[in-house]
């Protein structure tokens, strides 16, 4: 008589494979074609180990071989174990997005000794890097101190993650000004067109998440007056690179007087120190 906990471990086994029944409809020829597939089961629970079954192996062989192999949805299901590397974000080519080189999923790293081995990279006036640049959002750290006297507006949500030390973020809200203080370890949420300007004292560290700007979405780069608060400057445009082209439309700002000049009350708007 087989011990007790081989037939349980077989009841369970069979019980499994019972359960493991795969449908696959439709397919160019018939689209109401159905294949029933009885899958081995491919992983078994033991004492708290997962031991895998060598009927694993065989049985992918064997798929290739069934009529349903040639079907697009079973190109598509199988291809997730050889997913290629692509550039999600083509203005920032060079820059991490969760991939290797191989194929495989860039792995886990200690998030401050990434930021001093980069330290060089953050320079005023923004002070920003990509930590991860993304299809569907991008992720910065920024590290001060900044040299910024600009409004940043666009029309999608940024999120605020301060790391080391206390950093202000001032927020334009029913027509006047508002110091928003986030604290070391505190988080803060801008909703989308918020006209907000984030100001970093020295030795701080912060984490910024912002969505990837779909085509058409433009960022405005506004300065106003700090003796009479007028309007001075807003300048729209398409932002593909923060980290570049933000800078780059900030030192062009203050490289032209014109610009920098309050039409209200003629003071000069010139760029901060850091």
């Amino acid at each position: 008589m087989p011990p007790k906990r081989a037939v349980i471990r077989g009841e369970a086994l069979r019980a499994a494979r019972r359960k493991s029944t795969v449908d696959l409809r439709g397919c160019e020829r018939n689209e109401s074609a159905l294949f029933r597939v009885h899958l081995p089961l491919c992983l078994l629970s033991v004492s708290g180990r997962v031991r895998i079954l060598r009927e694993v192996s065989p049985l992918l062989i064997g798929l290739r071989t069934l009529p349903f192999a040639r079907l697009p949805s079973y190109h598509s299901c199988m291809s997730l174990a050889h997913t290629t590397p692509t550039i999600t974000n083509p203005d920032t080519p060079h820059e991490m997005n969760g991939w290797n080189a191989d194929g495989s999923v860039q792995s886990p790293f200690h998030l401050l000794s990434w930021i001093m081995a980069n330290r060089a990279h953050f320079k005023p006036p923004v002070a920003n890097k990509y930590l991860y640049s993304g299809r569907d959002f991008f992720v910065m750290i920024i590290v001060g101190p900044n040299a910024r006297n600009d409004f940043h507006q666009v029309n999608s949500e940024e999120f605020f993650l301060q790391l080391k030390g206390d950093i202000v973020v001032k927020t334009i809200e029913n027509g006047r000004v508002r110091d928003n203080v986030i604290k070391e370890g505190e988080v803060f949420f801008i909703p989308p067109n918020v006209i907000h300007s984030p100001r970093r004292g020295p030795d701080t560290i912060g984490l910024v998440v912002e969505k990837r700007r779909p085509d058409g979405e433009s960022e405005h780069l506004i300065f106003y007056c700090e003796k009479c608060e007028t309007l001075v400057h807003d300048k729209v445009f398409d932002c593909k690179d923060i980290v570049q082209h933000f800078a780059q439309a900030m030192e062009d700002f203050w490289a032209d007087t014109a610009l920098c000049t309050c039409k209200n009350c003629g003071h000069v708007i010139t760029k901060p120190r850091a």
